[in-house]
């Protein structure tokens, strides 16, 4: 026999259960305390617009409008961005906008959506130091030498 499990409706005290503690229970706990799973919680709090902090990439709260042309400006000018489009060529949030990166002037022009732009991403250059400066080793000369002093290794050089 299969089993069909009827969707339930999200009550108010359930809504206001998350509202007041989505910030210190996870999704997972809070799903074992209603009878939900983690999953649904996840898609209720969205719902409601909470966002975790720490949580850069997951999207909380859409946008009901676009912003203007002046705002997304502000956005490459604070950046570091030289705006090179004009007003003419915003037409939808998925337009590419062409711009110069203040530090990487010489690798010229690039573009980005507008959308793309307002959720974070920007110049692919300065991407990749970010992630050459991430992966790079943290460890001195110093850590090194107490290292192969332990494993009875002669240290000659890092």
């Amino acid at each position: 026999m299969q089993l069909i499990q009827r969707m339930r409706r999200w009550e108010s005290e359930e809504d206001e259960f998350i509202m007041s503690n989505y910030l210190s229970m996870s999704d997972d706990e809070i799903g074992q305390y209603l009878g939900r799973s983690a999953s649904a919680v996840k898609g209720e709090r969205l719902k409601l617009g909470l966002c975790r902090p720490n949580n850069k990439k997951q999207k909380c709260v859409k946008r009901k409008s676009r912003p203007s042309f002046q705002e997304v400006s502000d956005v490459f000018k604070n950046r570091g961005y030289e705006l090179l489009s004009s007003p003419d060529e915003y037409v939808l949030m998925s337009s590419k906008l062409k711009y110069i990166c203040g530090k990487h002037r010489e690798m010229g022009v690039q573009t980005i959506s507008v959308s793309h732009l307002l959720e974070g991403e920007g110049c692919r250059y300065c991407g990749r130091e970010r992630t050459a400066e991430a992966k790079k080793s943290k460890a001195t000369s110093e850590d090194d030498r107490y290292l192969c002093k332990i494993k009875g290794f002669q240290y000659i050089k890092t």
